[in-house]
């Protein structure tokens, strides 16, 4: 059985190593990380060959992605986890931009398949994205998008986190309509619809230190 954390990137040369250090210290060593550069103009991609260089050579793998989109990087991280992964394995997603706090990883890792949680998916809950300054219009975004979905589907879970680990059976049956940053709504709905349970943990979380948001909270939910 394998830990294997999935790390897309567009344009984050300032951040990867860092995260993939991080994620590969919170994990005390016991995981395979996975990038995906999606086309990166920054650099980005000759970080991650460097990193295949390090101390941590032996757990990283790398892969370009040339169709943009977090969705077509999911496309080909499923592929990837189909073809060398297995029963058992667990995979986790986050994104490079050192926004959230990995130290949280293997605690969603242990919740995934767990006997009492019997969760496919289990979500970083941004808890402090919402009480520090930043985006009022992502953070509203983001609200809505939650209370809607509780109300709905009575699931309370931050629907667009970036940091989320999935359970085998999950990597098996969602494959994602979209392509780009309608990811996240949609692994949410997919589980919530095929009466997979989601647990949620809160996170540490800050906002981007430089340049602006990818994301468009109202767009990407619907």
């Amino acid at each position: 059985m394998a830990n294997i954390i999935f790390i897309p990137a567009y344009n984050e040369i300032k951040t990867i190593k860092k995260v993939v250090s991080d994620v590969i210290e919170a994990m005390q060593g016991d995981c395979l990380v996975w990038l995906y550069d999606n086309g990166s103009n920054d650099g980005t991609w000759n970080e991650m060959i460097k990193l295949t260089c390090g101390e941590n050579h032996a757990r990283i793998t790398i892969s370009r992605v040339r169709d943009r989109g977090k969705g077509n990087v999911y496309k080909a991280f499923r592929e990837d986890a189909l073809k060398y992964g297995g029963p058992g394995d667990k995979f986790a997603m986050i994104d490079a931009d050192n926004t959230y706090g990995v130290k949280i990883l293997p605690l969603l890792f242990h919740a995934v398949g767990n006997s009492k949680d019997k969760a496919v998916m289990v979500i970083g809950d941004r808890i402090s994205y919402y009480e520090e300054p930043g985006n009022m219009v992502n953070k509203t975004g983001n609200k809505f998008l939650r209370k809607m979905v509780k109300k709905v589907w009575k699931v309370d879970a931050d629907i667009l986190s970036g940091c989320r680990v999935f359970s085998w059976e999950f990597i098996e049956g969602f494959i994602p309509k979209g392509d780009g940053f309608t990811l996240e709504t949609e692994m949410t709905l997919w589980a919530i619809k095929n009466n997979g349970v989601i647990k949620s943990y809160p996170c540490g979380y800050v906002n981007r230190t430089e340049g602006h948001s990818k994301i468009r909270p109202v767009k990407d939910g619907m």
